[in-house]
């Protein structure tokens, strides 16, 4: 019983960092793809011009126990462009289909994020660009295995990144980058009953 416990321990922890991957997997996704999408979708354009972006993941995370995803994320807005700058709004969604495996036993779950994005890109002189997201939604998980459990969580994130570009020919630059990312997810009730 006490190894049953330990098992079912792990399996709740691969679970939660299956969630926690979604959503810090959409961050990346959010500030690399979904900002260069808009920016452009707005450039050299008067008003507000609606972009979209879409990419896959697979992922695989060792933590005493194995977790195995294959990802979507999936962004939609408008953007508007001004003089160096870019802002914009945008809907995300994500999908991740995991398996985790403990003890000798697998098991299998879906997390599924949708929330929103403020969207930044500023291009600056001498080479200095930065880019920000600034993200909030909700994330929820099924999971089927030793328990089958679904809950549902809140979470909030910024990510920003700045760099500086060097050109060191005619035909090659460098570029000078560090990103900082910051998510939260919440806790959460989860409801279970037992797998039959």
């Amino acid at each position: 019983a006490f190894h049953t416990f330990c098992v079912f321990s792990r399996f709740l922890m691969t679970k939660n960092a299956a969630a926690a991957a979604t959503v810090n997997r959409t961050a990346d996704f959010m500030l690399s793809t979904a900002v260069n999408q808009a920016k452009a979708a707005a450039s050299g354009k008067h008003g507000v011009a609606a972009f979209s972006a879409a990419g896959g993941s697979n992922l695989r995370y060792n933590t005493g126990s194995s977790v195995q995803g294959n990802g979507f994320n999936l962004a939609v807005g408008v953007a508007k462009a001004f003089d160096g700058l870019t802002l914009g709004v945008a809907g995300e969604y994500a999908t991740t289909d995991f398996r985790s495996h403990a003890g000798g036993i697998s098991a299998q779950g879906e997390n599924a994020l949708y929330g929103g994005a403020l969207l930044l890109d500023w291009q600056g002189k001498g080479g200095w660009h930065m880019e920000g997201a600034v993200r909030m939604g909700r994330v929820s998980s099924e999971y089927n295995g030793l328990l089958n459990t679904k809950d549902d969580a809140a979470y909030q994130g910024v990510t920003i990144g700045a760099g500086k570009s060097v050109t060191l020919s005619d035909s090659t630059a460098m570029d000078l980058y560090a990103r900082y990312m910051f998510s939260y997810t919440a806790g959460s009730m989860a409801k279970g009953e037992g797998a039959g």
